[in-house]
């Protein structure tokens, strides 16, 4: 038996595997009908939109649309919702539209998106806010999709409220992930919190707009086990309802806080945690941390844990090598650190990192760091083996280097960046917040180099 007799199962999978290859799927429509029909299906399973759209027989067009998995409506491409109008999509089971900004006023422009919400459709992301027709997106979603499993809403549709939210929650027994990420006009209050917190398959949760804390007590006095499935949850709170927030969410793997000020310190009320492997902690303005509140995260054996402000700065004056270092050395399978914090940390916190998380890919942390201790370590086995961004304040230039003639700015930046490549073979890009001066960027030149060299080489 030739590849053209393959049984059907096994030529699916085989084209599966070319999906994306559109000069091998082009090929393959060349073969035999039963070739040709299976190559179809796949070169249309995630099609750009312009492509579809090209397409001017109305018949044809609906003939491809029938085979649509995944369609993304990006940018401008928008102007294609109305091309779509009368299409079917039967097998679609994703959608991202985009916004449907015109340049004018501000203003989102009127499009049809109500041919995307048919039976098989499983993940919805809507950035668009005026859809044509006055069609009502969250019911459309309710009576149609039973499967509906992921919604996001960027945007305050158009008729989205309180009332027709929680409607379409509570209709919506199949829904895992919800999101809604504007922050200034969808309506997240009292009833819609409850309704949120009540639904049984909840697992991932994500709210931008502000929730006040007296809507959480409210809640939790309401409802029995609030967020009892949730396992990522991504809320914009104030610091003392995290102590609140807490004994609810013990199997949660993924938590994203966005914090107003307040006086509470929220570090060491997530010690009780012990599932969590992703911990973001984003602060809204200025703020001062303590080296307690590090230790809060102390045992978690987290993937990823990041720190920063959204506009201001984060300082820890207290925060040095004795109390950043027993911390780290519990993390062992630490991927990702951005501590975006001005603290008191050297050059041995940064060696921590890599002799206790050898996994650690993506590393960042505020400081000014004198690398040169990295020239009396042995680089077998290097320290970061995994690591491929670095980013720091800043680098100390090195006083000398041990070769003669080899003390100009330049020459000790690149021994200095070889030491630093041969601990981090991995490294693609090295990037320094602080002003950089030569020496600073000759050793980013260095790596910049290396990384390009071996692209090329791939």
């Amino acid at each position: 038996m030739g590849l053209a007799e393959l049984p059907l199962e096994l030529l699916n999978r085989m084209l599966q595997c070319l999906r994306g290859d559109i000069s091998s799927l082009r090929s393959a429509l060349l073969v035999n009908k039963t070739w040709a029909a299976e190559a179809v299906r796949v070169l249309w399973e995630t099609p750009p939109p312009q492509g579809l759209a090209e397409i001017n027989d109305i018949d044809r067009r609906q003939f491809y649309a029938r085979y649509v998995r995944e369609l993304e409506m990006n940018g401008d491409e928008w102007v294609h919702h109305n091309d779509f109008h009368a299409l079917e999509f039967p097998r679609l089971r994703s959608v991202l539209i985009d916004a449907t900004y015109t340049g004018r006023d501000g203003e989102q422009e009127e499009v049809w998106i109500g041919q995307y919400i048919q039976p098989a459709l499983e993940d919805f992301t809507c950035y668009a806010t005026a859809p044509a027709g006055y069609e009502d997106v969250l019911q459309l979603l309710g009576t149609r999709c039973p499967r509906l499993a992921s919604v996001i809403i960027g945007c305050a549709l158009e008729g989205l409220n309180s009332a027709s939210l929680c409607g379409f929650i509570d209709r919506c027994k199949s829904l895992r992930s919800f999101g809604v990420v504007d922050g200034k006009t969808a309506p997240i209050d009292d009833r819609v919190l409850s309704t949120l917190a009540s639904h049984d398959g909840l697992e991932e949760l994500e709210v931008e707009p502000f929730v006040k804390h007296d809507m959480f007590v409210n809640t939790f006095q309401h409802v029995d086990r609030p967020f009892k499935g949730i396992q990522q949850l991504q809320v914009h709170i104030e610091p003392k309802t995290v102590p609140l927030l807490v004994p609810t969410i013990k199997n949660i793997r993924l938590l994203s806080l966005t914090l107003v000020n307040g006086e509470i310190s929220p570090w060491l009320h997530l010690s009780a945690l012990t599932n969590l492997r992703d911990l973001v902690i984003m602060y809204e303005d200025s703020a001062e941390l303590s080296s307690n509140d590090f230790r809060g995260v102390k045992g978690l054996n987290l993937h990823r844990l990041v720190v920063r402000s959204i506009h201001g700065d984060l300082t820890a004056p207290t925060l040095t090598d004795d109390e950043f270092i027993p911390v780290i050395e519990t993390q062992p399978a630490l991927g990702e650190i951005d501590l975006e914090i001005h603290a008191s940390l050297t050059v041995l916190s940064f060696i921590s990192l890599g002799r206790k998380c050898r996994y650690l890919r993506d590393c960042g942390i505020y400081g000014t760091y004198d690398l040169s201790l990295l020239l009396d370590i042995d680089p077998s086995p290097p320290l970061f083996p995994c690591l491929e961004q670095l980013t720091l304040g800043t680098i100390a230039e090195i006083r000398a280097t041990p070769l003669p003639g080899s003390n100009s700015t330049p020459d000790k930046a690149k021994f200095l960046a070889r030491a630093t490549l041969s601990h981090a073979p991995n490294l693609e890009d090295l990037c320094l917040l602080d002003e950089r001066d030569d020496f600073l960027a000759a050793m980013v030149a260095v790596v910049e180099e290396r990384a390009e060299s071996l692209l090329d080489s791939s």
